[in-house]
C-alpha cells in the first residue's frame, strides 16, 4: 500500500470529480507515468519490465481550456518504440463506438514512413474504457478483437487489434482478467469516495499513486475548473442527448399512432366497400323483388283476363243451352 504521507490517505467522502472525468482521466495518464505504464501492463497483459518506455504522441497543455462541442480526449501512446496504443475514456454511448474504434486504429495503423515496406507497419491497439453496455446480447467485461478467418478463426494478423473494458461489468471479470487486476482498475474508475480508493489501493499499490496524483489534480485551480468545465460539458450533453431521445421516442410514437390510424381507415374504407357492396346486393335484391312482383301482377292480370273471358264463354253457352230448352245445372 501507498505511505502514509499521501495526502489522498487524509481524505474522506466524495471524490471532487467523478473518476470517469476523461479529463481528469488524461491529466492522470499524462502527470503519472507509472500509473500509466501499470495501466498498459494490465491491459496488454505485459509482465513488469516489459514496457521500457511510453512516449505520449499527443500530449495537451494541462489546464488550458478546451471547447465542450470537443469530446474526444484519447491518449495516443508509443510502448518501446514499436507499438502504437489509443487509449479512450468514453462515458456517453453515442451508439457509434465499433465504428469510431475501427476508425481510430486504421487512421494509425496508416503509419509507413517514405520509402519503409509494408512489412514494416508498425503495430496499433485501439483501447476503449467506456461506461456503458456495448453488445446487451453478449455482455463481457473486458473484450478483444482481432481480424480472423471466419472459417477456421486463424489470426489474419496480430498487428491490427481492438480491446474494450465496460468499467460497470467488472462482476463479469475471468479469472485472466482478475490475475491481470483489470477488475480493480475498473472499480477504481467507478470509485466515487476516497474510502473506496484507499481500499482498492491495498489491493493494487499502483492506485495509491494513482490516487495522490488525483489529489493533485483536485488541488489545482486551473486543472479543476478544467474537470468541473468538462462534467458541466458532459452533463448539457446528455442532457441534449436525452432530449433528443425522447424526442426520437415522440416521434415514433406519433409514427405508431399514424399507422395505427392508417390501418383503422383502411378498416373503415374496407367496411365501407363491404356496406357499399352489401347495399348495392340489397338494391339488386330489391330490384329482383320489384321485377318479381311486376311479373307476377301481369300473371295475375292475364289469370284475370283470363278467367273473365272464360266466365264470358260460359254464360254464352248457358244462353245457348237455355234456347234449346236444355237445363243448364244438368250439364
Amino acid at each position: 500500500m501507498a505511505t502514509g504521507s499521501y495526502e489522498y490517505l487524509k481524505q474522506s467522502g466524495p471524490v471532487p470529480v467523478s473518476m470517469t472525468n476523461d479529463y481528469q482521466f488524461r491529466a492522470l495518464m499524462q502527470m503519472n507515468k507509472d500509473v500509466l505504464t501499470a495501466l498498459l501492463e494490465a491491459l496488454l497483459h505485459r509482465k513488469p519490465g516489459q514496457i521500457t518506455s511510453i512516449r505520449i504522441k499527443n500530449p495537451v497543455q494541462l489546464g488550458n481550456y478546451i471547447e465542450d462541442k470537443e469530446f474526444i480526449l484519447d491518449l495516443l501512446v508509443e510502448i518501446n518504440g514499436k507499438v502504437t496504443v489509443n487509449i479512450e475514456l468514453q462515458v456517453i454511448n453515442q451508439k457509434n463506438w465499433p465504428e469510431r474504434s475501427l476508425a481510430y486504429l486504421c487512421r494509425e495503423f496508416d503509419n509507413l514512413n517514405s520509402g519503409e515496406d509494408y512489412i514494416e507497419v508498425r503495430p496499433v491497439i485501439q483501447i476503449g474504457l467506456i461506461d456503458f453496455v456495448l453488445f446487451p446480447e453478449h455482455p463481457e467485461f473486458y473484450a478483444s478483437y482481432a481480424l480472423l478467418n471466419e472459417k477456421s478463426h486463424e489470426l489474419y494478423t496480430d498487428k491490427f487489434k481492438i480491446k474494450v473494458m465496460e468499467l460497470g461489468k467488472s462482476s463479469l471479470a475471468t479469472e485472466e482478467d482478475k490475475e491481470w487486476k483489470l477488475d480493480k482498475w475498473a472499480q477504481f474508475f467507478k470509485a466515487k469516495s476516497w474510502e473506496e480508493i484507499r481500499m482498492l489501493a491495498k489491493e493494487l499499490p499502483v492506485l495509491g499513486k494513482a490516487a495522490e496524483t488525483i489529489y493533485e489534480i483536485s488541488t489545482d485551480e486551473q486543472m479543476r475548473i478544467q474537470c468541473m468545465m468538462r462534467e458541466e460539458a458532459m452533463r448539457r450533453y446528455r442532457t441534449n442527448q436525452r432530449w433528443m431521445e425522447m424526442q426520437a421516442e415522440e416521434i415514433e410514437r406519433q409514427k405508431e399512432e399514424i399507422t395505427q390510424q392508417k390501418e383503422e381507415i383502411e378498416q373503415l374504407s374496407e367496411e365501407r366497400q363491404r356496406s357499399r357492396e352489401k347495399i348495392e346486393q340489397l338494391s339488386e335484391e330489391r330490384q329482383r323483388s320489384r321485377e318479381k312482383i311486376e311479373q307476377l301482377s301481369e300473371e295475375r292480370q292475364r289469370s284475370q283476363k283470363e278467367i273473365t273471358q272464360l266466365a264470358g264463354t260460359v254464360e254464352k253457352l248457358k244462353a245457348m243451352l237455355a234456347e234449346k230448352g236444355l237445363d243448364v245445372d244438368l250439364i
